[in-house]
């Protein structure tokens, strides 16, 4: 976005503004070190070793440790005025990005402080629990077969008078049984959906419903007035962003009219002039990308804004290029509400507030250091040549063991009562990630072949369910076990793996990024030492205020032990 005046926002993202890091008043800190006339002072370097976490605590002593604290801040500076050198700070990928972190940091605080608190009634929360449904719940049976042809042969069956309970197993074992009680979000996780689930009349049975690759058959049994209680909190939730996004909506629409908003008719014609024939967004020139779209009191947006939210929002649609009115319409609602509030939140100086003003500070340095750094340690990749991945894994090839892995099915419930209740119902061969997708319950990320797989590593975390899953009998449910977060779970599992050394090919990988890591670190490492040798002179340490900087008690304070 371009501010056509002088904005306070905008001013304060030069990079590496402040970085001298002055005091301010008569009682400025007193000066440690300056390097190349940046001065780091004892308050820097005190708050500097007091939020470091303990495992990066120097193993040193008295003044050898706070020399090794000090020359951290040190080096840093040293970075900087290389970046700086390099002129990292005009680059503007990277002013993009700083420019978008600001705003969104300004934008929260404006929300915090113009967007007023909200609070809902009991009432509110009953009412929009009625209106969505969830005050239902269904009782539900299903049968799984794995073709639209096979559930209209076994709805026919029903039809005939053949019962469910009877087509729910089959010669090669289960194909269903009962679901549970579900609710109208709960249900579409079970294949079944919400026309279904509000119209299907009890004891009816569903017409074929596909879910990931199998078909379902479907009967509700049961119907009850019931709400599960974790909805009150998340229909609460969900009422309080509606009513403050209400309120920031009505906010935008009278700042666009008090900056009169409006498209720009010649940035929607040279949109309309882009060829989006392959659904790819051309290339634009600097010229082109600054070409105004929307123009308000005080700022412009520009054809790259546009095409930039097009991007984020992932428009696939041509319209979004070739249809003025479309495009005026989606620019309106992904630019205009940002815009506007950011508008308002600098006519307010929000920008200029101290807390956005130090976390500008540091995010500019923090972006400086990564982009030098990644310059620094740019060749790292091309030095993990083929052989040299192969070295290493021939030296080292005894650190690239794969630990004992059990691979297993599950399925989670909320508390051990449902889980013992549901292991009673259902034998050896139920499929548990199957049964979880019928009955709706939460499924944990799994591989790609649907099973989840733990190594001998996590004894360490979950000692007792590692015993469950050594213990467990190969193709038989087991259970239940306690998980984390009061968690239940019935285990089958499929298969062990033995430790075992990996081989080249599947070492590879972390072969090559362990080497490429170190070639980044000695990058890294000679470069710092090169710099400090260039630039010993334009560095002095007052050594005698260390230890005003650094009390022996701040020093004493519990380091790890050497690991070497």
């Amino acid at each position: 976005m371009i501010m056509q005046r002088a904005s306070r926002t905008a001013a304060g993202l030069a990079l590496l503004i402040g970085l001298a890091g002055a005091g301010c008043g008569e009682s400025r800190p007193a000066v440690v070190a300056r390097v190349a006339e940046r001065p780091i002072d004892e308050e820097a370097l005190r708050r500097f070793v007091m939020t470091l976490p303990p495992g990066l605590r120097t193993s040193k002593e008295g003044q050898e440790a706070r020399r090794d604290y000090l020359q951290t801040l040190i080096d840093r500076e040293l970075l900087l005025l290389e970046a700086e050198a390099r002129g990292l700070q005009e680059d503007p990928k990277l002013q993009r990005r700083l420019r978008r972190k600001v705003e969104d940091r300004v934008l929260a605080l404006y929300r915090r402080r113009e967007i007023p608190a909200v609070e809902v009634t009991s009432d509110e929360i009953q009412s929009r629990i009625r209106e969505m449904g969830l005050d239902r719940e269904r009782l539900a049976e299903a049968v799984r077969v794995p073709s639209e042809e096979e559930a209209l042969r076994l709805r026919a069956a029903l039809a005939g008078g053949q019962r469910f309970e009877e087509l729910a197993s089959g010669p090669s074992g289960p194909r269903g049984g009962v679901v549970g009680y579900l609710n109208r979000l709960t249900a579409p996780r079970a294949g079944i959906p919400p026309a279904v689930f509000d119209t299907l009349a009890t004891g009816e049975v569903s017409p074929p419903l596909p879910l990931e690759g199998t078909w379902r058959l479907v009967r509700f049994v049961d119907d009850r007035t019931s709400t599960d209680p974790s909805m009150l909190d998340r229909v609460r939730q969900r009422l309080i962003r509606e009513a403050r996004q209400e309120i920031e909506d009505q906010k935008v629409e009278v700042l666009a009219r008090e900056l009169d908003w409006a498209p720009d008719a010649g940035g929607l014609a040279f949109l309309a002039g882009l060829d989006a024939g392959n659904r790819r967004i051309p290339k634009l020139t600097p010229s082109e990308a600054r070409t105004p779209l929307f123009t308000f009191e005080g700022g412009v947006l520009t054809v790259e804004d546009y095409v930039d939210a097009v991007r984020e929002h992932k428009v696939r649609t041509p319209r979004a290029l070739t249809d003025s009115s479309f495009a005026a319409a989606l620019g309106q609602r992904l630019l205009q509400g940002r815009a506007l509030l950011l508008m308002d939140a600098d006519r307010l100086g929000l920008g200029d507030q101290p807390e956005i003003v130090q976390w500008r500070d540091q995010v500019q340095r923090e972006q400086l250091l990564q982009a030098l750094r990644a310059q620094i340690v740019g060749a790292a990749d091309s030095m993990a040549t083929g052989a040299r991945v192969q070295a290493y894994y021939d030296e080292n090839r005894e650190s690239f063991r794969l630990p004992e892995e059990v691979c297993f099915d599950e399925i989670l419930f909320p508390d051990r009562e449902e889980a013992e209740e549901v292991l009673g119902q259902i034998d050896d061969d139920v499929q548990l990630l199957e049964l979880s997708r019928l009955r709706g319950n939460r499924i944990r990320q799994r591989r790609a072949d649907g099973l989840l797989c733990a190594n001998s590593l996590s004894r360490q975390v979950l000692p007792g369910f590692w015993q469950a899953l050594q213990e467990a009998p190969v193709g038989a449910v087991t259970g239940p076990v306690s998980l984390v977060d009061q968690a239940w779970v019935l285990i089958k599992v499929v298969r062990r793996e033995p430790e075992r050394v990996q081989t080249l090919d599947e070492a590879r990988p972390r072969a090559r990024a362990s080497l490429v890591a170190g070639f980044q670190r000695q990058l890294f490492e000679d470069w710092l030492a090169t710099e400090r040798e260039r630039r010993r002179a334009e560095i002095q340490v007052f050594e005698g205020r260390l230890e005003a900087a650094i009390p022996g008690a701040l020093l004493a304070a519990p380091v790890p032990e050497d690991e070497g």
